[in-house]
Order: structure tokens, then sequence, then C-alpha cells
């Protein structure tokens, strides 16, 4: 969803690409934010609350995924991590942590038990 709306503000709406990157991204976000609060926790109506949380997680997953990232990177294992596939490896690793973080943060605290609105 992410790179289809990128693609329409790019290329149909000719936004900058800081601009229709950004939005894009939000709009892919909100979209998540919809199906997981309806189909995955069964939640009938929105929070503001869980949405707000929900978007404190997202960015706390970001900046997870690119430290875990820039650590492997550039850090003392960064012979390992700094050519070849090894940045991929580390934005997987990164991202291996950061999904761990959006799970436990989902179950845990936004939707704990089917939190009310």
């Amino acid at each position: 969803m992410d790179l289809a709306l990128q693609w329409g503000f790019l290329s149909v709406v000719g936004l900058p690409i800081w601009l229709g990157a950004a939005l894009s991204y939000e709009l892919a976000l909100l979209g998540h934010f919809v199906v997981t609060n309806r189909w995955v926790f069964g939640q009938a109506g929105h929070s503001w609350q869980r949405l707000g949380q929900f978007q404190v997680t997202a960015l706390a997953a970001s900046a997870i995924t690119l430290s875990v990232t820039f650590a492997l990177v550039y850090g003392p294992l960064g012979w390992f991590f700094a050519g070849g596939a090894g940045p991929f490896l580390a934005k997987i690793a990164g991202t291996v942590v950061a999904f761990g973080w959006t799970f436990t943060s989902s179950f845990f605290w936004i939707w704990r038990g089917g939190a009310k609105a």
C-alpha cells in the first residue's frame, strides 16, 4: 500500500519525494492500524488513545530498526556487516528486533486484552 500511494503522490500528483514518501508511509500506517484494530483485535470502534499508542510504537520500531542496523554496520561487528550482503543482514536483524517490540507492545500496551476505547 505504501509504495502504491507513494507512486501516486509522486507520479500522478507530482509531490516532492520527501512529502510523497512521508504521506504514503503515514497513510499506510493508518491503514495498518485500522486493519489491526478491527480484524486482528476485534475492536468495533476506534480509539484516539490506541491510535496514538500505535503511532508511538511505530516510531519506536523505526528507531529500533535503524539503531540495530547502524550498530551492526558501524559498530564492533562492522567488519562483517559493512560489505556485500552485510547491510541487508543488519537490516533484517533490526527488523526482527523491531518486530519483537511491535508484537509485545501491541499485545501488552495498545490492545492489552481488548482495551476499551
